[in-house]
């Protein structure tokens, strides 16, 4: 056997002129093969055993005898045969008994060296003998005579790895010439793609179907939480509340016979029952801020926050707070949900601005591109950036509660409600220096709302 990996210049007879009709209906009828192909990508993709089975059948009725496509099995260097075509039923047969008397694998037989060397090799002057001794005795009289005598095996190659090689043979030796080789290779390199195309497709899918199992179970974990969270808060409401109306009917009937350790101990008590009270409801609206529809508009922020300002300095007339508030700033949002973030970024502003020197200001301004974010800013105790994340975590404190009194629940109540827009709130400050919380809340055209 003669095995030949240069290209033949030709096959040794004299040179066809380019006018030759038979030169030119073989050109057409290549040129037509090609197209079938590039009509079976179109519109089998991905389906990859249609597209080389389309592959198979043209290069089998133009060039060889019989032609085989065996791929690698995931990263293993085992070959599978996936597709095939032959001019006579008993080749296939041949092909699948070769295949189980001997699995194909990468650096083995026809297909396996030519995918371990990346580049098409020719294999002339076989000896029926290499091939008899893998066909089933009984099967060898009839089969004898149309055992392949030359093959030529094309890697197929796409994104740079090595899927797999077309083989395809012929029962009598003559030499593959040039335009052959080049038309084996034109059609490989399209089937090379559609394959390539086709896992892809199927990893995509794949991955997607997980993304929708995993976000399936992420949101029954979130409902659940949240249920629990809910259904424990509801029942601890009312044992809490006992306990706070138990010590005041202990404190106002019976104040005269308590000494003065005793009454300090129940007020304490009372002191403890209503921050866990409080508690409670911060995370029942922890909870439903979850749940609440969400309604996107355009909303007027400045009215807004000026509203939800002037509700704060209302509560606190005890405080002056010079609050300045950007003329224009709208966004798209939810106008309940919204109105919960301004009240809870504004009512910090004025808690951590308690101890500010002289009169303290606090800041409604444009942040980002327009219409899609705002900041609140304020010249208060700010906060060390080290510990920024933990700002927006549930019962994380980064100031004493003697200090600024809270629960630590209105910034994750604040990070969740943006989040839900498809949003992000960011926060900047120094010790001493004040605090600037940075809303984005990108325009509903590029989140398509919820």
């Amino acid at each position: 056997m003669r095995l030949m990996i240069e290209r033949d210049p030709g096959s040794g007879g004299p040179p066809s002129s380019p006018a030759d009709p038979r030169v030119l209906e073989r050109a057409l009828d290549r040129a037509v093969a090609l197209g079938r192909l590039a009509h079976a990508l179109a519109s089998a993709q991905p389906g990859l055993e249609a597209v080389l089975q389309a592959c198979a059948t043209e290069i089998q009725r133009i060039v060889g005898d019989s032609v085989f496509v065996l791929l690698r099995v995931g990263d293993s260097d085992d070959l599978r045969l996936a597709a095939g075509a032959a001019d006579a039923p008993a080749k296939i047969e041949i092909v699948t008994a070769m295949l189980q008397a001997s699995p194909a694998r990468v650096g083995e037989g026809l297909s396996g060296r030519c995918m371990a060397e990346g580049r098409p090799l020719r294999f002339e002057d076989m000896p029926a003998a290499m091939f008899e001794r893998l066909i089933p005795p009984e099967k060898r009289p009839h089969v004898r005579d149309i055992l392949p005598r030359a093959a030529l095996s094309v890697p197929l190659t796409a994104r740079g790895e090595r899927i797999g090689a077309l083989t395809l043979t012929r029962d009598a030796p003559p030499r593959f010439d040039p335009d052959e080789i080049e038309f084996v290779e034109a059609m490989c390199a399209h089937a090379a793609v559609a394959i390539a195309n086709a896992r892809l497709h199927h990893d995509v899918r794949r991955a997607n179907a997980e993304l929708h199992r995993a976000e399936g179970e992420l949101r029954r974990t979130i409902s659940d939480l949240e249920a629990f969270s809910s259904s424990v808060s509801h029942d601890l409401r009312g044992p809490v509340r006992a306990i706070d109306a138990l010590t005041q009917i202990v404190l106002e009937e019976h104040a005269a016979t308590l000494d003065p350790d005793a009454t300090d101990l129940l007020h304490r008590v009372r002191g403890n029952a209503r921050r866990m009270a409080e508690l409670i409801d911060d995370l029942l609206r922890l909870a439903r801020v979850g749940r609440l529809p969400l309604h996107r508009r355009r909303v007027d922020l400045t009215a807004l926050a000026t509203e939800v300002a002037a509700g704060i300095a209302a509560h606190r007339p005890d405080r002056e707070v010079a609050v300045e508030i950007a003329p224009a700033l709208t966004v798209d949002a939810d106008p309940g949900l919204l109105r919960i973030v301004l009240e809870n970024l504004v009512d910090n502003a004025f808690k951590f601005t308690a101890r500010t020197a002289g009169r303290a200001h606090v800041r409604v301004e444009a942040a980002g591109a327009p219409g899609e974010g705002f900041a609140i800013v304020d010249d208060g105790a700010g906060f060390d950036p080290a510990h920024r994340t933990r700002l927006f975590q549930p019962f994380q404190r980064l100031h004493a509660q003697s200090e600024f009194p809270g629960h630590g629940i209105g910034l994750a109540t604040v990070e969740r409600i943006v989040a839900r827009h498809g949003g992000r709130v960011d926060a900047t400050g120094q010790p001493g220096s004040g605090a600037r919380f940075v809303v984005t809340l990108p325009q509903q055209s590029d989140t398509n709302g919820e």
